[in-house]
C-alpha cells in the first residue's frame, strides 16, 4: 500500500489527509480493475464499505494470474473529512485542459450573487428566484441548465468553481 498525503489541507481538528492506494494481484497483470472510492466526499463512507467488504470476501484473494486490482481509497480526502461533495474546488469541473483558454460561463455572473447570497433571508431568496427566472425566460431552459451545471473558473467563492489549475 502507498499513501499520498494532501499537499495543503487538513481534516477536522488538523487531522492528516491522504489518498491510500493498494495493488493486489500480479504487478505485471495484463488486465487491471481499478476501484475508486470517494471522488465526492459525501460518498466516502459507502465507497469505503464496498472496498472493505470486497477485501473481506475469500474471492478477493483468488484473482486470476493475469488480473490485477488497484484500489484507490479516498480520492477526495478533503471532501471525505469535511463532509462535502467537493474538495477546495468542484472536482467534476476540474478535468479540463488548463493550458488552453478556460471555459466561459456567460451567464454565471448574472446569477452568482443570488446563488450564494451574502444574506440568507426572504428578500435575497426571492431576488435569486427572480434572477433565475429572468435567465430562463430570456434564454430558455437549456441555457439556464448549462449555466447552473457547467461550473465557472473565475471566482473561487462562487458555485461550482473548477479552479484555475489541475487539482
Amino acid at each position: 500500500m502507498t499513501r499520498h498525503a494532501h499537499a495543503r489541507a487538513s481534516g477536522r481538528h488538523g487531522a492528516f489527509l491522504s489518498i491510500d492506494v493498494a495493488q493486489l494481484g500480479a504487478p505485471t497483470a495484463r488486465r487491471v480493475l481499478v476501484a475508486i472510492s470517494d471522488t465526492h466526499g459525501l460518498e466516502g463512507p459507502a465507497g469505503s464499505a464496498l472496498q472493505v467488504g470486497w477485501l473481506l470476501l475469500s474471492s478477493a484473494r483468488k484473482l486470476l494470474d493475469d488480473v490485477g486490482m488497484l484500489m484507490i481509497h479516498a480520492l477526495n480526502p478533503y471532501g471525505f473529512a469535511h463532509k462535502t461533495r467537493t474538495n477546495e474546488v468542484d472536482l467534476d469541473r476540474n478535468f479540463i485542459a488548463f493550458d488552453l483558454v478556460l471555459p466561459l460561463n456567460e451567464h454565471d455572473s448574472a446569477l452568482d450573487q443570488w446563488l450564494i447570497p451574502s444574506k440568507w433571508d426572504r428578500a435575497s431568496l426571492a431576488a435569486g428566484v427572480s434572477a433565475i427566472t429572468r435567465i430562463r425566460d430570456r434564454h430558455g431552459d437549456d441555457v439556464l441548465f448549462d449555466t447552473l451545471a457547467h461550473g465557472q473558473y473565475t471566482h473561487s467563492q462562487g458555485m461550482m468553481f473548477g479552479s484555475t489549475q489541475r487539482e
